[in-house]
């Protein structure tokens, strides 16, 4: 997870945002390798990653960036 705060000094708020691990780094988790191939295109590294494991990231995504309905109207 990425955290970051945002400090205002004048007003002495704070706020925090957390944000979702970036895809890449989901997609690495699901191949189950600490990093990418260091010759791509030619040398394969990781299991494949199933078309599920797609889905359960873009709902993640999607969860992430879609904003919770305020109820207006």
């Amino acid at each position: 997870m990425q955290i970051q705060m945002v400090v205002n000094r004048a007003a002495r708020t704070f706020s925090f945002d957390v944000k979702s691990p970036p895809t890449s780094w989901l997609l690495l988790q699901c191949a189950g390798v600490d990093k990418g191939s260091s010759n791509p295109g030619n040398e394969k590294v990781g299991k494949p990653v199933s078309l599920k494991h797609v889905f359960e990231i873009a709902k993640l995504k999607q969860a992430v960036h879609t904003p919770p309905n305020r109820g207006g109207s």
